[in-house]
């Protein structure tokens, strides 16, 4: 009676056991992280996600392919084969070994776990990454050249990242307060004019130009309040503005950067795509029309 016992208890055992990997397998395709696809690392700044790019390495990154994984650690890289793959608990971990010699990492990579936290993001080996699908819905900060061995003083002046500094409002009148008209660059595809004597808030993006220099074009057109910001108005618009007949593509203004404090703004005015001229040449920032730039100063509030 007792060997019967443990004949029904043995494949009892075996019953779960194989329905346990069964319903693992079926799920592998939700939780497997996408083939084809590479993973940034990305970091917190003053609560700020964000991908930092340092002046001497690379961002560091993982490329899954269907049978191997290059992992770039900034400053080294290796091709690892996927030699298994087990799921569990939501992680996928694959087994590697290096490519070059198919023997097995002495460190981290000889397993490497992937854990998906939401559609975007994913814990690898214990750190943060992004799928590169969604990389530009997150700032990018570069290393200030100065911080680097290998920047030399002119480059120094040249660091154009200074201007992306978030929530840090440049103006030419910095002790007007809230009243000021004032540029804010978020990223070099959000900057946002606050422009109180024309009273209109106008979303735009940028090109660079040289190591030290910026276009600034238009983002979107439209007359009335836009869900996104990129035009919005109090209907005190100057009626030379029609925004729907404005170029998306044709540059508005220049940047040119002087230190991290401070800039030199030259406004050229939109480009009305029907009339084929520009309107509006006041610049913003002196409500007159002049050929010299403004010098605009990062203000503190």
């Amino acid at each position: 009676m007792k060997g019967i016992l443990s004949f029904f208890c043995v494949i009892l055992m075996s019953s779960i056991i194989s329905c346990k990997d069964k319903k693992e397998t079926t799920n592998f395709k939700e939780i497997q992280p996408p083939i084809g696809h590479t993973f940034f690392r990305i970091g917190i700044n003053n609560t700020d996600t964000i991908i930092y790019q340092p002046c001497d390495a690379d961002i560091a990154k993982y490329i899954l392919y269907k049978d191997s994984i290059f992992h770039n650690w900034g400053q080294e890289h290796y091709m690892l084969n996927i030699i298994s793959s087990i799921i569990a608990n939501n992680r996928v971990k694959l087994k590697t070994t290096y490519k070059y010699n198919n023997e097995i990492p002495d460190g981290i990579d000889s397993t490497i776990t992937f854990q998906q936290l939401n559609k975007k993001i994913w814990r690898i080996n214990g750190e943060i990454f992004i799928d590169s699908l969604y990389v530009n819905s997150i700032k990018h900060i570069n290393q200030l050249c100065k911080e680097c061995d290998n920047c030399d003083d002119e480059k120094k002046k040249e660091d154009i990242s200074a201007l992306f500094n978030i929530n840090k409002q440049w103006s030419n009148h910095c002790e007007d307060g809230l009243d000021k008209d004032n540029l804010i660059f978020y990223s070099s595809d959000e900057i946002i004019f606050g422009i109180s004597s024309i009273n209109f808030i106008c979303g735009a993006t940028s090109k660079q130009t040289g190591s030290n220099s910026i276009e600034i074009y238009l983002k979107e057109s439209g007359n009335n309040y836009a869900p996104n910001g990129e035009v919005y108005s109090n209907n005190n618009v100057p009626k030379e503005i029609d925004f729907n007949d404005c170029s998306l593509t044709v540059p508005i203004a220049e940047i040119k950067l002087i230190d991290e404090n401070k800039a030199e703004f030259k406004w050229f005015g939109f480009y009305d795509k029907k009339k084929k001229q520009r309107v509006y040449l006041k610049n913003p920032f002196t409500s007159k029309i002049e050929e010299k730039s403004v010098v605009l100063k990062k203000c503190d509030e």
